[in-house]
């Protein structure tokens, strides 16, 4: 990465949120990346979005963001604190969100940069978003900290998995622009850990950054995936349902991780929506995206468990 824009939200200069981020432009730094950081509480960003953003005026009976934020971008009308930060965004080729998780969601003044700074047809829209979308080609990646440990957010309690926490992030903001969305680096409830633990953690933040190039890309499927009007998906979904039809062999351990690789594969590619398996790995589902049952077919022929294991598939009907 050659331009990196890393976007901070902590209050807190000596928290560990701020000790990461000081970490991740460090390692940026000694691989010879350009890192610029916009430091919010630092730089007393107002989040809050209204007249403020411009110095032109579309309308002045009636504020509409969308109709002001397009007159703006024809007439060089954005306040000047906003001008600064949309250059920033335009200039990088890697963007970092850096917070820690309030209310299952980003803190409000970093909610409120993105309310403010990523303006409609200078930004996004006019034909912009997806992978038509200014950030098209570029990448972008979440670092958080968290209250509560990861099995708070595995998806098998009262809480939403992470994925699920983060996806206005990963698919509304980064996505939505045109970032690649990368896997997130997640430090689980870093105010509960031991010196030691914390340490562990700035070393992994940092071989996460030194090794950017093989972080996983999160499912981004492009537009020609969906109708234009209606937003609905081209493809169909299927649901395949297994169940283990023959033993598995004395290599299953290697065979079940090689098989959960596939699947985030095909996950990334958009062909996988959801994928579950027991713990007894005896049965499980899959949902998938094809144009037919036959195509859905040749699809679970990639799974390295394919011939132990057998599928009912049935479509599954779209609804709102």
């Amino acid at each position: 990465m050659k331009n990196v824009l890393i976007v901070h939200a902590h209050h807190e200069p000596k928290s560990f949120c701020s000790a990461l981020k000081d970490r991740v432009v460090e390692t940026f730094r000694q691989q010879g990346a350009n890192v610029v950081v916009s430091d919010l509480y630092a730089q007393r960003f107002d989040p809050v979005s209204d007249r403020r953003n411009f110095v032109s005026v579309a309308d002045a009976a009636y504020l509409k963001q969308q109709v002001e934020e397009a007159h703006a971008a024809d007439h060089d009308g954005f306040a000047p604190e906003i001008e600064t930060e949309i250059r920033k965004v335009e200039a990088c080729d890697f963007l970092l969100f850096s917070f820690p998780l309030w209310w299952f969601g980003l803190p409000g003044i970093l909610k409120g940069w993105v309310d403010r700074v990523l303006t409609y047809k200078r930004v996004y829209g006019v034909g912009k978003w997806y992978d038509r979308g200014s950030g098209f080609g570029k990448k972008a990646m979440a670092v958080l900290t968290t209250g509560g440990p990861a099995t708070a957010y595995s998806g098998l309690g009262i809480q939403p998995a992470m994925r699920v926490v983060l996806q206005p992030v990963h698919h509304g903001i980064f996505w939505f622009n045109g970032f690649t969305p990368l896997e997130p680096f997640v430090s689980w409830g870093p105010a509960h850990l031991k010196e030691e633990e914390r340490r562990m953690e700035l070393e992994r933040i940092a071989a996460a950054i030194t090794d950017l190039d093989q972080r996983t890309e999160l499912p981004h499927l492009d537009l020609d995936n969906f109708d234009p009007e209606t937003f609905l998906d081209r493809s169909k979904r299927f649901m395949a349902v297994w169940r283990l039809a023959s033993k598995l062999p004395n290599e299953a351990d290697e065979l079940v991780a090689k098989e959960r690789a596939t699947l985030q594969e095909m996950s990334r590619r958009g062909d996988v929506l959801q994928h579950w398996m027991a713990t007894t790995r005896e049965q499980g589902y899959i949902i998938l995206r094809a144009e037919d049952e036959t195509h859905a077919s040749k699809r679970l022929q990639e799974l390295p468990l394919r011939r132990f294991l057998e599928f009912e598939i049935s479509e599954v009907t779209q609804t709102v």
